[in-house]
């Protein structure tokens, strides 16, 4: 689980806060530290639906999708160009789970466990997005409100609350439409494995594993 998080921390410089604190004031130090767990979350989310889309394309096997989604993941990893980050959560928003496992014929028992796997990581992704969605608006209105404020004392953080608001608001349009769509998938793969007596996670056993990635 721990690669999740590594996987995508290349990204914490998109909210442009990662190394800097703000100087002396409260506010702005816990404004910083909020938009960087929040930008961590947003792309632990995006990190496990990868691994979710992955896991379900390999169960029907579509092994030639399975490898394009990780090959995407690799690009991520390296890129922190925003254009092209669009692109990729556009390209992974695209998966069309329903028409895959429509396609699928007969599981192998390694496939069974893939779909369990999937919807483990997708009910992550969603326990994260759904973080993201609820608390990010408050990001973007407290830097604003700071950044309308702000005194002489604390004019050289101008530029990291500017930052924070770019990135607060860019997450803010794409955060809840992707939570939407993970839930969907959610559903579509739960449903599935209901149908064909796939065992899969309780909604408990995936907060628990979506909790211990905090702690890590």
């Amino acid at each position: 689980m721990k690669k999740l998080i590594a996987l995508f921390s290349a990204f914490l410089i998109l909210s442009g806060c990662a190394g800097i604190m703000g100087g002396g004031n409260p506010k702005i130090k816990s404004l910083e530290a909020t938009s960087t767990n929040i930008t961590a979350q947003f792309f632990l989310a995006l990190g496990e639906s990868v691994v979710a889309y992955e896991s379900a394309l390999l169960a029907v096997g579509n092994k030639t999708e399975a490898e394009r989604i990780k090959s995407e993941a690799g690009n991520l990893r390296e890129d922190d160009d925003k254009d092209k980050l669009e692109s990729s959560i556009g390209m992974l928003n695209e998966v069309d789970l329903s028409k895959e496992l429509e396609q699928a014929g007969e599981l192998s028992a390694e496939g069974k466990a893939q779909i369990g796997a999937a919807i483990l990581h997708l009910g992550i992704a969603i326990f994260y997005d759904g973080i993201v969605a609820t608390e990010v608006p408050a990001v973007v209105t407290d830097a604003k409100d700071i950044q309308q404020n702000l005194s002489a004392a604390d004019a050289m953080q101008a530029g990291s609350i500017a930052n924070i608001i770019t990135n607060a608001s860019w997450i803010a349009n794409i955060a809840p439409d992707q939570l939407a769509l993970l839930k969907t998938n959610f559903s579509t793969l739960k449903a599935y494995a209901d149908a064909h007596g796939i065992p899969v996670p309780s909604q408990e056993e995936i907060e628990k594993e979506a909790s211990s990635l905090q702690r890590e």
